[in-house]
C-alpha cells in the first residue's frame, strides 16, 4: 500500500466517523423535538377539554345565579369578569319553538375572560 492509498483510506475513515457522529446527534435532536411536540399536543388536548368543561360549569353557575338571585354569586362573577347576557324579563312568557322543534336556549353562554396561561409558558428555543 502506497502513501496516497494510506491517506485516502484514513480520510475516508475520518469522514465516515464524522458522518456517524452527525447522524447520532441529529437522531437525538429529532427524538427530543418529537417528544416536545407530543407533550405540546397533549397539553392542547387537555386545554380543549378543560375549556369546554369550564364553559359548561359557567353556564350552570349562571343558571343557578339566575334561579336563586344570589347577590354573593353575582359579586363573585363580577370580580372574575364573567359577563352574562340574561334573557329579557318576559313575565311568564315562553319563547316559540325553533324550526327544528327544539326550545331555544333562554340563556346565552357566559363570556369568560382571556387569562394568560402562566402555568404553561410558550415553548421557546
Amino acid at each position: 500500500m502506497n502513501r496516497i492509498q494510506f491517506y485516502t483510506l484514513n480520510a475516508l475513515g475520518v469522514l465516515f466517523v464524522g458522518l456517524v457522529a452527525i447522524h447520532f446527534v441529529s437522531a437525538h435532536r429529532l427524538n427530543y423535538a418529537q417528544s416536545q411536540m407530543i407533550q405540546a399536543q397533549q397539553k392542547i388536548a387537555q386545554a380543549s377539554t378543560a375549556t369546554s368543561e369550564l364553559k359548561q360549569l359557567a353556564i350552570r353557575v349562571v343558571e343557578v345565579q339566575q334561579k336563586t338571585n344570589d347577590q354573593a354569586l353575582k359579586d363573585l362573577m363580577a370580580r372574575q369578569h364573567i359577563v352574562t347576557h340574561a334573557p329579557p324579563p318576559n313575565a311568564g312568557l315562553t319563547p316559540a319553538p325553533e324550526a327544528d322543534g327544539q326550545q331555544p336556549s333562554a340563556l346565552t353562554p357566559p363570556t369568560l375572560p382571556d387569562a394568560p396561561n402562566s402555568l404553561n409558558p410558550p415553548l421557546t428555543r
